[in-house]
């Protein structure tokens, strides 16, 4: 079950971003554009936290070494339902 703290928890902190590990704050950035949204600094690297924690909750949910398209479909139904 997912946890909104869990996906809320800070990855790592640097600039005005509280910039997130692996998403860039680039493409975080683009999102809240296409969205029509203009985020404070902050907010950027928390989208990507959260995107970065949902992502890692989604695949540790996993058993086994490798995964398929139609295997990680199948967890992301089992994560959101």
């Amino acid at each position: 079950m997912l946890r909104a703290d869990d996906l809320l928890k800070q990855r790592t902190h640097s600039g005005n971003y509280g910039c997130p590990i692996h998403i860039s704050i680039r493409a975080c950035k683009r999102l809240f554009k296409e969205a029509g949204l203009t985020p404070e600094p902050e907010a950027v690297g928390t989208l990507g936290d959260i995107l970065e924690n949902f992502a890692l909750s989604l695949l540790s949910a996993r058993n086994g070494p490798g995964i398929t398209r139609s295997e990680l479909k199948q967890l992301l139904r089992e994560v959101i339902n």
